[in-house]
């Protein structure tokens, strides 16, 4: 008799002290750092706007930066972006043509986290009509 209430008491300590050590452990979950895209067309290596963009390209462009201050909506319409467009204002100037002012998002960072500033926008702005671009 003596045994097994020995045994039982052993056995109650042990499991006590594996419940114990299992509520101490801090287990990191698992991130995941790979994206997978489904698309019907291939992907190929002319990533700039304008030129030869398969969907696939269009797609994952969008899921890099998502960052353009004027989007596509999904019934085929340009939109200001509000996640990278604060706030916007259009003037029509006296010769008939028209002035765009965009207050860009504060919160806007690279993938390092260096923030993205009004110059990375004008930069791929003048970047895109070089004449050496196109």
């Amino acid at each position: 008799m003596n045994k097994k209430l020995l045994i039982l008491v052993l056995v109650a300590i042990f499991s006590v002290s594996l419940f114990a050590m299992a509520e101490g452990e801090v287990v990191a979950p698992k991130v995941e750092t790979q994206v997978i895209l489904g698309s019907s067309t291939q992907v190929n290596a002319d990533f700039f706007s304008g030129w030869t963009n398969s969907a696939t390209n269009s797609y994952l462009k969008t899921l890099m930066s998502g960052y353009e201050t004027v989007s596509w909506t999904k019934e085929g319409r340009y939109a200001i972006n509000p996640t990278a467009v604060k706030s916007w204002k259009a003037t029509e100037n006296a010769d008939g043509s028209k002035t765009y002012v965009f207050n860009i998002a504060n919160n806007l960072v690279y993938n390092d986290g260096t923030k993205i500033t009004a110059k990375d926008y004008v930069f791929n702005i003048l970047y895109a009509a070089s004449p050496q671009v196109v």
